[in-house]
């Protein structure tokens, strides 16, 4: 995994820690402390944006977002943005429901070429019958 901030070189080389002030006191963290927080917030905002912006169920949300971070952070093409889309996406694909194209139908409760999600078929066709 590697994050472009972590690469960031000073006047004396690669930074390998991190000051931070909190509550009056200042703490020192290491490159790798820095890059498991920067995950558990980047994974936390994905996990919101996948129940609130494309209804993915809590259930499923953290493995999703987590796969949409992998994808961030092995990638210098991608934002965090692009990778949250492109999971939601093969999210919704795997969960769309089947649907029954009418062809042709001699009953006219069917129009021909009519798209329809399987279990509306089936219930239109248990009334038909």
């Amino acid at each position: 995994m590697r994050l472009p901030f972590l690469n960031h070189k000073s006047k004396k080389g690669r930074i390998k820690n991190m000051k931070i002030q909190r509550d009056g006191k200042e703490y020192t963290l290491t490159a790798e402390e820095v890059m498991e927080a920067h995950e558990e917030f980047v994974t936390s905002f994905m996990v919101a944006e996948l129940e609130n912006s494309y209804d993915v169920p809590h259930k499923y949300s953290k493995d999703l977002a987590k796969e949409a971070y992998d994808m961030y952070a092995d990638s210098s093409i991608y934002s965090e943005y692009d990778c949250i889309e492109r999971v939601a996406k093969d999210y919704q694909d795997r969960c769309k429901e089947p649907t029954v194209t009418i062809t042709w139908s001699e009953c006219n409760d069917f129009e021909d070429g009519e798209v329809i999600p399987l279990a509306e078929a089936n219930k239109r066709f248990e009334f038909t019958r």
